[in-house]
């Protein structure tokens, strides 16, 4: 185990955040006598520094050495409050973010958070359980959670020579930890090397819980040389044999089954219709008086009535014709010959029919056109209406909503120099755009590999260069009009998944712009991507994240089994969503933004693991 002595173990509480006052208490477990200098970050630079060194009684009765831990950040006077949006209080000894040290500073008054202040308690101590999957010269991936309290989210910080060279929030949902009984399985961590220029050195490192600085399960890591080969480790099934699926099968959408309910009404209502007969077969027994079977024909008493001038005939036809309606029959004789002038009139139609040859054309030629709507019908209403996701498979591909709007505040600290959006003119809105920029400006990537050409262009560039480095190829069919993005003219089915993985490292992008088809996006998801060993950040946009319903046709269809490919897919994880911000975090949305409306938004960001 690697001994990192002088490495923080921050304990505290943001008990306040209003525009005139930001405060709370902070101490080093490592260093309990040090007081802490604290900056106050917004749009990348120090706004303010303070001491935590004010006296909390509270703080000295919960056993917390002499209790002077506390600290304020004041607005200089009640005209000039604190810059609204979000930020981030830091140890400016070592630039770890104190616990509960990222917020949004609120523009209004009316509009503040104000946490209750919690009363400092001495926690049982963490029992972590965890492992640690795989080690490369960039990335570290595995889970972890504490035992003592399950539903919390641990933040991770990855030391070495006691310096803090990543953070993570173990956060990331993970199939494999749902079906061992773990919770919602949201434990898994990513720890990047954020900065390129700067990368990890080969050499002993260590993970730790930054709450209390104890090393987590495994954490103790040997970290490669640049280029050399990955550590993988295969653990055995959690909780379960060997064969246990890795991949739970999706949800089967919900078909209605309305039409085979509606034809049994319709038979059980046939049946009460045929019960009725018998009673007028029960009618005949009492054959003697004619008169009482005259009443059942009631739908004919003209005839009843002219049937009592010859009672003799009647009585005599009676008991043979009783049963069947020749009685009604020989009842009214002059009728008869009407019906016989009918009969002889029947075969007439048919001539009058040939008489006019053009009618009868007419409903021939109908006939023919009858065929030609069943084909126009045949895309449209059957398959739509099975083009649909339930809810609860929807959740299942979202983490929890803590980790999407912490997730946001680090976006929204990163855009503070993204250069303004036009209003939005096509799919890719000005929220869109926000946010790429500031994926970029987070994860530094050396190169973003754009496939389809998009609105989003410039602003990936403008990250690249406000990072340094970095560089932009796109493949399409058109080149980009900008000169420094690099251009490959072939359609996404040439490209290979080698091609692919020996382009891309650890840290990379893959985005699929939204003039791509949904089938083109599902073949990367499904072809290419699985072939890389590298996790990368992926772009996809205008998938239903909230409504899981799809437009009819072809397309919808496609977006549909791209959405499926996504859920339950144990290398996938959500890191942000415009379309979910927009509808449950506006506040977030607002920070990044910075005031800019955002026009909607349907991008999709990931994080794509590699195979364990």
């Amino acid at each position: 185990m690697v001994e990192t002595p002088s490495a923080p173990r921050l304990h505290g509480h943001v008990d306040v955040v209003t525009p005139m006052l930001i405060a709370g208490w902070v101490r080093d477990q490592a260093d309990p006598t040090r007081r802490l200098e604290l900056h106050l970050i917004q749009d990348g630079a120090v706004r303010a520094v303070v001491k935590a060194d004010m006296m909390r009684p509270e703080l000295a009765v919960a056993g917390f050495g002499d209790g002077a831990h506390g600290f304020e950040f004041q607005a200089q006077s009640p005209d000039q409050p604190l810059a609204p949006g979000p930020a981030a209080i830091r140890d400016a000894l070592h630039g770890a973010v104190i616990p509960e040290g990222t917020f949004i500073i609120p523009g209004e008054a009316s509009a503040a958070v104000a946490p209750a202040p919690l009363a400092p308690r001495r926690a049982p101590e963490p029992q972590l359980q965890g492992l640690v999957d795989q080690v490369s010269a960039g990335l570290i991936s595995g889970w972890v959670r504490d035992q003592v309290e399950p539903s919390a989210r641990l933040e991770l910080h990855l030391l070495q020579d006691g310096q803090l060279i990543a953070a993570a929030i173990a956060d990331e949902p993970r199939a494999d930890l749902v079906q061992a009984g773990l919770g919602d399985g949201s434990f898994g961590f990513t720890l990047h090397d954020l900065l390129p220029e700067q990368p990890w050195k080969p050499g002993a490192a260590s993970i730790h819980d930054a709450r209390t600085g104890a090393v987590i399960p495994g954490g103790s890591v040997i970290l490669p040389v640049q280029g050399g080969a990955a550590a993988v480790f295969e653990w055995p099934a959690l909780g379960s044999a060997p064969g246990m699926p890795s991949e739970p099968p999706p949800p089967e959408p919900v078909v209605a089954e309305v039409a085979p309910s509606t034809h049994a009404p319709a038979e059980d209502a046939a049946p009460p219709s045929t019960p009725e007969p018998p009673p007028a077969e029960a009618a005949p027994p009492p054959p003697v008086p004619a008169e009482d079977t005259a009443p059942p024909s009631a739908p004919e008493p003209p005839a009843t009535e002219a049937a009592p001038p010859q009672p003799a005939p009647v009585e005599d036809t009676a008991p043979p014709s009783a049963p069947e309606p020749p009685a009604t029959e020989a009842a009214p004789p002059p009728p008869v010959p009407a019906e016989d002038t009918a009969l002889p009139s029947a075969p007439e139609p048919p001539p009058a029919e040939a008489a006019p040859p053009p009618p009868v054309p007419a409903e021939d030629t109908a006939l023919p056109n009858a065929p030609e709507p069943p084909p126009a019908a045949v895309p449209a209403p059957e398959p739509p209406a099975s083009v649909a996701i339930p809810k609860d498979a929807l959740r299942q591909l979202l983490p929890a909503e803590s980790a999407l709007k912490t997730f946001a505040i680090e976006l929204a600290m990163q855009a503070y120099d993204a250069p303004e959006q036009p209003p939005a003119a096509g799919a890719f809105s000005p929220a869109d755009a926000a946010a790429y920029f500031a994926m970029v400006r987070r994860y530094r990537p050396r190169q973003v590999i754009e496939f389809g050409s998009g609105d989003g262009t410039p602003f990936a560039l403008a990250a690249l260069q406000a990072n340094g480095q970095g560089r932009l190829l796109q493949v399409a069919d058109v080149a980009s009009p900008l000169p420094e993005v690099e251009h490959l003219a072939e359609p996404v089915t040439a490209i290979t998944g080698a091609w692919l993985a020996g382009r891309v490292t650890t840290g990379d992008m893959v985005v699929v712009n939204p003039g791509l088809c949904a089938a083109a996006a599902l073949d990367i998801l499904q072809r290419l991507l699985p072939a890389c060993a590298a996790g990368l950040h992926v772009h996809l946009h205008g998938l239903p994240l909230l409504t899981g319903e799809f437009p009819p046709g072809q397309h919808g269809m496609d977006a549909h089994a791209l959405m499926q490919a996504l859920i339950g897919n144990r290398r996938i994880s959500v890191l942000y969503a415009t379309e979910w911000h927009a509808a449950h975090n506006p506040a977030g949305l607002d920070a990044l933004m910075r005031g800019r409306p955002a026009g909607g938004g349907g991008s999709l960001w990931l994080l794509h693991r590699p195979e364990r």
